[in-house]
């Protein structure tokens, strides 16, 4: 991951879990929040940065909760404690996304991306790496393409807003 002179956040293949649907899930959320970040530095509406964040929030908690899915199937021990950090997360975001309803600036899209970017940039390499290093060293191998994990693990498109 990098950040651009415009301050894009690029996923790469660095922050990469080991599974095809959290890795296309995390460049999704990326994409969202560069959304986001170039709303606000360009001073969008109040439309426009409302839909972008309704979205983003449905897209956050999808994500967690298939993540979450994903690491109990494959009996991961410090679920518990993932869960508890994406429950503080939620509710770090809940108190920022009011002040991301007030109004689009450049020095709030500054706020977002340290903010959103960041947080999602560290935790992705940081405590969903975790996650993965312990599949890979349990040989408890994320599913593959045949798998029907993916398809039969879908979570209810109700945010936490």
């Amino acid at each position: 991951m990098y950040i651009t002179k415009n301050m894009a956040i690029e996923w790469t293949q660095a922050i990469s879990v080991g599974d095809k649907t959290i890795d296309e899930q995390h460049k999704k959320l990326l994409t969202q929040i560069n959304k986001l970040i170039e709303a606000m530095s360009s001073g969008a509406g109040p439309e426009i940065v409302g839909d972008t964040i309704s979205y983003l929030n449905d897209y956050i908690y999808n994500h967690l909760k298939y993540e979450e899915i994903y690491m109990e199937r494959h009996n991961y021990p410090e679920l518990e404690n993932h869960k508890q950090i994406h429950k503080d997360f939620i509710e770090q975001y809940k108190n920022f996304e009011q002040e991301m309803l007030k109004g689009a600036s450049p020095h709030l899209s500054v706020k977002v991306q340290n903010f959103l970017g960041n947080w999602w940039i560290n935790h992705i390499s940081t405590e969903d790496k975790k996650y993965y290093q312990y599949i890979e060293n349990n040989n408890s191998h994320p599913p593959d393409e045949n798998d029907d994990f993916h398809e039969t693990q879908q979570v209810s498109t109700t945010s936490f807003t």
